[in-house]
């Protein structure tokens, strides 16, 4: 998983995997991916920026088929913190359009907590 520890994946979050895959963002600094390892990209986390937020699901959606045309083969949703949903079922809906769009572009979907 390349960690970027945002709320919300953005032009530079879909144009990173090539860095990520050359061992920025993957593992130790400087390590690289293993040959032929899937590259999963992440939104969300625990603390600062890294919170899943409904903005942020929706940038999954307008995302997903370019992280999957850089070279991306997932992403991975990190649920640690949450903010700025007002109910359960507003979070289950975002979260719901946001994995139909990964899977929809081809994409392998994780959830970490």
């Amino acid at each position: 998983i390349c960690f970027l520890g945002s709320s919300s994946l953005t032009p530079f979050s879909a144009t990173s995997a090539n860095d990520c895959r050359e061992g920025n963002g993957y593992g130790a600094p400087g390590q690289a991916a293993p040959q032929g390892a899937l590259l999963f990209t992440n939104i969300g986390g625990g603390t600062g920026t890294g919170h899943t937020t409904p903005a942020g699901l929706s940038s999954v959606e307008t995302m997903a088929t370019t992280l999957k045309s850089n070279g991306f083969d997932g992403i991975s949703f990190d649920m640690e913190s949450l903010d700025g949903f007002s109910t359960y079922e507003s979070f289950a809906q975002k979260m719901t359009s946001a994995i139909n769009a990964a899977k929809n572009a081809g994409l392998l979907t994780l959830l970490t907590t």
